[in-house]
């Protein structure tokens, strides 16, 4: 039912995270080194090396088994110290989610919210935490709320002091590339765009937290996206800032400030 590959000894281990990934599938990363692992998780389009796989059932995959969320709880709980759910193709969007969503993703985050598990989620996986723990309803798209999609950099504030923002910028720009959206109310939203104001949460009372935007992409992997936008749609699409904007840090200290919290320290 699960397979995890073997890790070197001599590397200190002491958080994993779980990724649900479309690249084509789960895999985790080793996110005590910091520096490496950032760069690895810059790396994700190119390479879907597993260290661990979850096999969820979907329509793209007619040979994958469905496992029991109860299974995996007690396997994450039991093994990791954190989840981080990445960014996906699919959607939260009621109307168009795929069925695995509510049989064994949204379960899971709720499951892990009663116990304080620590999780991060991004694009995709932000949409999901947020959909498990608000509902249906917080989720929109860009087109619904009558904003530009956000394909490419988009400029960003701190709205507020939280601990996973410890030595984040009051501004910054980051690599972002999502249609969908989550709504929140005024005071819920943690970072705020010049586009779309609701780019981040923290779930009250809870060691979780999402980001609308891609912190893990550095100019690289936006630059990719955008060519893959543009022969996906047929258009170019809306660059925010300029294409020469330097890689992005955010993401090594949100990375290490989840760390810490999801150790405690």
């Amino acid at each position: 039912m699960f397979e995890k590959a073997n890790v070197d000894e001599s590397v200190d281990c002491d958080t994993y995270a779980i990724v649900y990934n479309h690249w084509p599938s789960p895999f985790t990363l080793n996110l005590t080194s910091i520096d490496e692992q950032i760069d690895e998780f810059k790396k994700i389009k190119k390479n879907s090396t597993e260290m661990l796989k979850f096999e969820l059932k979907s329509e793209n995959d007619a040979h994958a088994k469905e496992v029991p969320v109860v299974d995996i709880f007690k396997f994450i709980t039991e093994h990791y110290h954190g989840l981080v759910i990445s960014g996906s193709d699919d959607s939260c969007v009621f109307d168009r989610r795929k069925p695995y969503l509510d049989k064994t993703l949204l379960p899971l985050i709720r499951s892990l919210l009663s116990i304080d598990f620590p999780m991060f989620g991004i694009c995709f996986g932000a949409q999901a935490i947020v959909s498990a723990h608000y509902g249906d309803a917080v989720m929109s798209t860009m087109k619904k709320q009558n904003k530009l999609d956000e394909f490419g950099y988009t400029r960003l504030r701190t709205l507020k002091q939280d601990e996973i923002l410890r030595d984040v910028p009051s501004e910054f720009v980051s690599g972002s590339y999502h249609s969908d959206c989550f709504v929140l109310k005024e005071g819920e939203s943690i970072i705020g765009g010049d586009n779309w104001y609701s780019q981040a949460f923290h779930i009250p009372g809870k060691r979780a937290y999402g980001v609308q935007f891609h912190p893990e992409y550095d100019k690289e992997i936006v630059d990719e996206c955008l060519e893959d936008v543009k022969v996906i749609y047929g258009i170019d699409t809306p660059v925010f800032l300029d294409a020469n904007e330097p890689d992005m840090q955010v993401g090594r200290t949100m990375a290490r400030n989840f760390i810490n919290l999801s150790l405690n320290k």
